[in-house]
């Protein structure tokens, strides 16, 4: 690792601390987009409050900088959410109740709920609509579906009875047939799977989502209805031009 570690300090100390020091990073930075998360909820309560701006103005702070103060559909991926629900675990069988790791893994798992509120606010039920997942993995990037979102809000529309759900990821397609099954079908292009869709859940922030514009959706959908789950659409833009709702951001219209 020397090449790695050139200009980096190091800390020495036992082997319990050393294992300590990663879960605790990862603990952390899940924290923070736990945080960033509540903050949404609580900003939706509030006429012109958007999460986005409140996140970066406390980033401002450079005890607190503003990576990992993103609000959206929750985090996933092999660490976050398996480092989290190691320690909350371990400390259970230690007889200690760690009251806050615990609370960001629930917060964490209510996006999915969320997220799908916010979406029949805007329209209604879904159960009888067909509804288009926007990405799948959890991150851009990867075909990683590990504790990915979209499962989680897979297993929400499936609750709420909704059963004409189709999903569509860039590189994530063969992995989320096996994470996610046939519960849900899978399209092979943004075009195809918003072909007459009457709600669009935007779940992963890939460049080729981001690169949309208002005119697509209305082009391909039968009701251009969109819930930005990640805020990286312009809300002025898009709120004027669609039926349009975000996460963390009160719709005055």
């Amino acid at each position: 690792y020397g090449d790695h570690l050139k200009n980096c300090p190091i800390k020495r100390m036992n082997l319990e601390s050393a294992e300590l020091v990663k879960y605790g990073n990862n603990c952390l930075l899940a924290t923070k987009i736990s945080y960033a998360n509540e903050f949404a909820n609580l900003a939706e309560l509030v006429p012109n409050v958007d999460v986005v701006q409140v996140m970066e103005g406390v980033g401002l702070d450079y005890r607190i900088n503003h990576r990992f103060l993103n609000a959206g559909v929750g985090f996933g991926g092999a660490c976050f959410h398996k480092d989290v629900n190691a320690i909350t675990k371990w400390s259970r069988s230690k007889g200690y109740v760690s009251k806050i790791l615990e609370a960001v893994l629930e917060r964490n798992d209510l996006r999915a709920i969320r997220i799908v509120d916010i979406a029949e606010g805007l329209i209604g039920k879904l159960e009888s609509k067909k509804v288009t997942l926007l990405g799948l993995s959890f991150k851009p990037g990867t075909d990683d579906m590990r504790e990915a979102p979209s499962i989680r809000v897979v297993k929400e529309l499936l609750r709420r009875n909704v059963t004409n759900i189709v999903g569509y990821d860039p590189k994530a397609k063969e992995s989320a047939e096996e994470a996610i099954g046939d519960k849900i079908s899978y399209a092979k292009s943004i075009e195809e799977a918003l072909k007459d869709s009457e709600c669009a859940l935007l779940i992963t922030e890939w460049d080729v989502f981001k690169n949309l514009t208002p005119n697509d959706f209305k082009k391909y959908m039968k009701a251009p209805n969109l819930v930005d789950g990640r805020r990286i659409y312009n809300y002025d833009e898009f709120s004027n031009a669609l039926s349009f709702r975000a996460l963390g951001r009160v719709n005055l219209a």
